[in-house]
């Protein structure tokens, strides 16, 4: 299955827009704070455009880019006082340093080439500007995306093991098949990477960028039954490395040096 099949979607966005107009969750309440403080923003995989539309004022020059022509069609005619580009998922069309906050927020586990596409968004950030992820933390050792088909011990071992010797600057998200299709779709079952805070961190570091404020996000995980579970949470909850990387949500602030 192509990805366009599912990402071309008018019914696929349609969801999208409904999920989009809550900001209830703490990294989407922040972005939302400091776009009311930017003068250019970004979003990176702006979908039909809600989101953005929740997030920036109308008074902040705000725009938006998708590698679906649908869903940008879809956020020009809905959503006119911004701007909606389509992105070709390689060069983002934008000059060095067009923006002062740069966003994406749950796009991360959708992208074939993640650490091409952060560069590109670091590129599109001013000198002092801030780059501002968040996405499903798939990569932690303990968890996984809905497309995962390995082993999830042996998830965990290696997890482990590379936490533990540091990852040297390089994302090494694991790649994953969509389940999705234009009839049977599910919440992210179009994932295609699985994202992980850790290396991210690391890999933020390699590109002239300074973090100024990460979580995964361990207040919001549901409650677990199984004991190993428990133990996770309850050492993530006391900021223990490397568990405090494991919680279910990634979140990234950092500035461009």
């Amino acid at each position: 299955m192509k990805q366009s099949h599912i990402w071309e979607s008018t019914k696929y966005y349609e969801v999208a827009a409904r999920s989009s107009q809550y900001l209830a969750h703490p990294g989407l309440k922040k972005i939302k704070e400091l776009a009311q403080k930017a003068d250019r923003v970004l979003e990176f995989g702006c979908g039909e455009g809600t989101k953005l539309s929740k997030i920036v004022p109308k008074t902040v020059k705000g725009t938006g880019i998708d590698i679906s022509r649908t869903a940008i069609a879809m956020a020009k005619e809905r959503h006119p006082a911004y701007d909606f580009v389509f992105y070709d998922g390689k060069k983002i069309p934008c000059k060095d340093g067009s923006f002062d906050l740069v966003y994406s927020a749950f796009v991360l586990e959708h992208l074939q080439n993640p650490s091409q596409n952060i560069k590109e968004m670091i590129r599109v950030l001013e000198k002092d500007g801030l780059l501002v992820l968040l996405a499903p933390n798939y990569g932690a050792p303990q968890r996984c995306s809905p497309c995962f088909k390995g082993h999830r011990i042996a998830k965990l071992i290696d997890g482990l093991i590379k936490d533990l010797i540091g990852s040297k600057g390089q994302l090494d998200w694991q790649k994953v098949s969509m389940k999705a299709d234009t009839k049977h779709y599910q919440i992210d079952w179009d994932t295609t990477v699985e994202p992980y805070l850790g290396s991210l961190l690391s890999f933020l570091k390699t590109q002239n960028m300074k973090i100024i404020e990460y979580s995964s996000n361990w207040k919001i995980a549901e409650p677990q039954e199984q004991f190993v579970n428990k133990a996770f949470r309850f050492l993530g909850m006391r900021q223990l490395y490397p568990f405090k990387l494991w919680g279910p949500h990634l979140f990234v602030i950092a500035c461009k040096l």
